[in-house]
């Protein structure tokens, strides 16, 4: 998320802290309000998917020099520590 925030104008949450606790992952985030799309006027949706359409092609146009192709995973953790 850091990296997006970065790297895009994407607004982005702030971070806070992750942790791993009894085999689940939590990740403390910045609470943002809002309303879901259903509560939104058809214009109004519009609007929000023409914006994510831009996000999206944001984010398919980042590069990393620090990994390349997908993301390390390791199949044991939700994240990988360095």
């Amino acid at each position: 998320m850091r990296f997006v925030a970065d790297k895009t104008d994407i607004p982005v949450p702030k971070l806070y802290d992750s942790f791993e606790d009894d085999a689940a992952a939590y990740l403390v985030m910045e609470y943002v309000e809002g309303v879901t799309m259903n509560k939104l006027l058809p214009e109004q949706r519009k609007t929000v998917e023409t914006e994510l359409e831009r996000h999206f092609e944001a984010l398919r146009g980042l590069k990393s020099d620090a990994c390349l192709g997908w993301p390390l995973w390791d199949p044991s953790s939700r994240f990988v520590s360095s």
